[in-house]
Parts: structure tokens; sequence; C-alpha cells
């Protein structure tokens, strides 16, 4: 019987079942990973996730990639920083981010400002591990870090085997900048929240709602931008008729709104003491200002930077205790960070995706799951630069879009051309990611270093982008297929 992602009018198309099998070394065919695709008889563009055969037993292999590359990002990680980014705690809270989630782990959630208060599940879960097992705070940070990344790795990794993909093919998408940056702030719960999301997808694929939900809630009190995924996922399964999923992403977002409101009730309000919804409503504009176009605005509760103009607020317009806003001189290198970060954070996984923008994944037929993670991915993807300081962190959390639907993408097009993408593309993807430490260049090195690793990436994008329309335009049957879809025959 069809799932949930079928619709009246799905069904009244007809479907074409392509079938693969896989080839071992020395050119034998052997029972390998037999997948179905569903594609649509009109538009050519798969409609069902890949269903993987119980011929071969992958799970060995999916843990043994899962546990190399997550020790390569490892090294990676200590070779870039040798602090490995765990600061001592007796730092003052508000020197890092980083410290606010061990002193939660400490029991000290009442010295902790909004909105960090609000994601006590991760601090909360370390504390508890650390109590049981008599191990230090630090010490179980770094293994919670480093199994979320393995499970991580594991779960996108049968999410590449559903795609027909090949497990290995994971370590080109994560030995890239995002999940070392996130190695490097170690007490942050951003692999721990990927992890879960990771699982929430694979369920979705696998057309478990319930259980997707249900992990669902459990992000949320991880990090609260779980909001997004959540108003992502109720969109687009009202539109898809699917009724009761849209109903369950509005239960996950009042759940988490009650158990936020109570988090953040045990912590101190904000910095600048506004309500809560005001906050994040100024906060975006501001963010966005100081690291697009690299103006900062001065407050006297942030007296950070060098104004060169002040403006009292009257008291009509005061709010908590904002009482003088200021406009600081330009700093060039906020947005030179931020577009560097949007260039290189997944390597060339922008080019690929616009470059392949005719499959439209927002879209039916495609699967509910790649839907979510091309509107979600994109989203989170450009709000990074808009939501804090540290946005050659927070704009990696955009991944589902280039670790789940470009992978999704290379794997429904044809043998030949997909098999060009994978070998040359990802390459680059994976090399462009590196350019600009290659060159030396971090937030905090000089602008005319940024410049010139801005140049090497504009120069291997032209080149890659080149490599992919050729790739695309010498494809067999491919401006054909674009206008008539596959062949069918």
């Amino acid at each position: 019987m069809p799932g949930p992602f079928f619709s009246n009018r799905t069904l009244a198309n007809s479907c074409l079942f392509i079938r693969r099998e896989c080839t071992l070394a020395g050119n034998e065919k052997r029972p390998g990973p037999e997948i179905s695709i569903r594609v649509m008889a009109r538009s050519g563009v798969p409609h069902m996730t890949p269903t993987l055969s119980k011929t071969l037993n992958v799970e060995p292999i999916l843990w043994l990639v899962a546990v190399s590359v997550t020790l390569a990002a490892m090294a990676l990680a200590i070779l870039l920083d040798e602090t490995y980014a765990y600061p001592p705690p007796e730092l003052p809270l508000m020197v890092t981010d980083n410290i606010t989630y061990f002193k939660m782990a400490q029991g000290e959630t009442s010295q902790v400002m909004a909105p960090f208060s609000r994601r006590f599940l991760y601090p909360f879960l370390v504390r508890c591990f650390s109590q049981a097992t008599g191990l230090s705070l630090r010490t179980v940070f770094i293994l919670f870090d480093l199994s979320s990344l393995v499970l991580l790795i594991y779960l996108l990794a049968k999410i590449f085997v559903l795609f027909d993909l090949p497990p290995w093919m994971v370590a080109v998408f994560i030995l890239t900048p995002f999940p070392v940056v996130c190695l490097q702030n170690g007490y942050m719960p951003d692999l721990f929240h990927a992890m879960l999301l990771t699982l929430f997808f694979l369920l979705v694929l696998r057309e478990k709602l319930l259980s997707a939900l249900v992990v669902l809630a459990v992000a949320y009190m991880a990090r609260e931008n779980t909001l997004v995924l959540c108003l992502v996922l109720g969109l687009i399964a009202w539109f898809r008729k699917l009724r009761r999923v849209a109903l369950g992403s509005g239960l996950v977002i009042l759940y988490g709104t009650v158990f936020g409101s109570w988090a953040l009730s045990r912590g101190q309000p904000n910095l600048h003491r506004l309500p809560d919804f005001l906050y994040l409503a100024l906060k975006v504009p501001h963010q966005f200002l100081k690291n697009v176009f690299g103006f900062r605005i001065w407050t006297n509760t942030l007296p950070y930077g060098e104004p060169f103009a002040k403006f009292t607020l009257p008291d009509y317009l005061r709010a908590g205790d904002v009482r003088v806003l200021g406009l600081c001189y330009p700093e060039w290198g906020l947005p030179l960070l931020t577009l560097i970060s949007l260039l290189t954070l997944f390597g060339t996984g922008p080019l690929i995706v616009w470059s392949m923008r005719r499959f439209k994944l927002w879209k039916e037929p495609h699967p509910l799951a790649i839907q979510i993670a091309f509107v979600y991915g994109l989203i989170a993807y450009f709000l990074g630069t808009s939501v804090g300081d540290g946005v050659d962190r927070l704009i990696g959390y955009g991944w589902p879009l280039f670790w789940i639907g470009v992978p999704y993408l290379l794997a429904v097009m044809k043998q030949h051309h997909r098999d060009v993408l994978v070998n040359q593309s990802l390459l680059s993807l994976w090399i462009v990611a590196w350019i600009p430490t290659f060159m030396g260049y971090t937030r905090f090195t000089s602008f005319s270093t940024g410049m010139l690793a801005l140049f090497a990436v504009m120069v291997a994008y032209g080149l890659t982008w080149r490599l992919v329309l050729r790739t695309a335009d010498a494809a067999p049957g491919s401006n054909e297929e674009r206008e008539n879809g596959p062949d069918r025959t």
C-alpha cells in the first residue's frame, strides 16, 4: 500500500521503477543492495525514497565509516587548535558562549543568561552521566561530542545507503569546516542537536512520522532554533495534505515553548533585560547589520566598539535597560568573514545546489524529508548570518541542504552524469572548503589575507562552475530529458 507521501494526483500518474545492482570489484556481479526509485513519468524526478533490500548487511561498514571519519575530524580539530577548544571553566562567564554550557552542567543555571538557559538538555545529560560515572565534566563533554559525531555519521551513512551512494562518501561532506568548528566549541550542543536532526530525517525518509515528531520534541530542548524546522515541517505537511503531521508539528512547538519558558525562568534574563520576544526580534536585524554590512550597533548595555554617533532613546522607546544607542565605524572584516563562510563552510555545495536548481527540491513529488531538508537548510544557511557573532559556525546549521539534499540530487542523476560529479565536483567541494585554512585565514587575521583567500575561492568556484555545467550539458540525453523527462524504455 502506498505510504503517506502519496497523494491522489500522484497515484493518477504512471510510475517507472528503476532497478540497479551493485557491482563489486573485478566486474563480478554478486547479490548487493538493490534499490527501487519511483520516478514520475512526466516530471522525471524521484517520488519515493530508495529502499535498501536485505541482501547485504552493511551495518559493520557503516560503523567503521562513522568511527574512522570521527577520528579524522578529531585529528583535524586538534591539528588546527591544540587546545581543542575546551577552555578552563574558571574563565569569566562572558568570555565565550562556550562556557555557559559548562556552567549549566555544573548546576549553575541560575547564573546563566537567556537564551542559553533554554538549552538545558545537553548540559543536563552531561551532568547526569558525570555523576553516574565519576568522570570529570570536561571528559564527559568530550565523550558526548565524539559519540554524537559517530552517531551523526552513522545515521547519515544509512541515508546515503538509502540513496544507493557508497557510505564512504560521507567523509567528503563531514570532513569540512563545520563539524571541526563544532568540535572546537566542545561544550556547545551543536553536534548533539545535529545528530538528533539526522535521526529525524532518517525516520521521515522511512515514513515513521510519529517517531520523527518525538525526536523533534527532544531536539527542541537542545536548541530553540528547532522552531524553524517545526514551522517548515508544518507548512510543507499542510500543503501535502498531511494534516496530522502538521498538527503534530504544532504540538511540538507548543511543547517546546512551554518547557523553554520554564527553563528560562530558572536562569538570568538576557543581557539587555528585554522581553524575550523583543530580544529575538531585534537580534536578527542587529546581527545582520553587523555581519553583512560591518556596522555594529553600540548600546549602553553592551558597550563594545567605538561609536561615532550616539542617540539617547526617548522614554516611550526605552525597553529593558537599553537607554543609549550608537553606531560604530564599519569593520570590513566582518562581512568578509560572512562571505567567505557562506562560500566555503560546505565547500562548493552552494554551487552544486544552484546548478541543479531545475530539480526544484522544494516541490512535490520529491519525498517529504527532501523538501524539508531543502527549505529548512536554505533558511538556516542564510539565517546564520544574522543570529550571532560566530557566523563561521552558525551558517553551518544549514547542513541538511548540503548533507542530505546534495547527495539526493547526485543519487537521482544518470549514472554517467553522477559519476563525473562524484569523482570531480565533490573533490573540488572538499578542496574549496579548506582554502581559507590552507591560506592561513581566520577571523583574527588581516583583511588582506582574507581578500586573497576570497580571490582563491572565487577562482575555484569559477573552475567548478565550468565543470558542473559542462558535465550537465555533456551527459547523454540530458538536454532532451530536461524538456521531456527521462527515457522510459
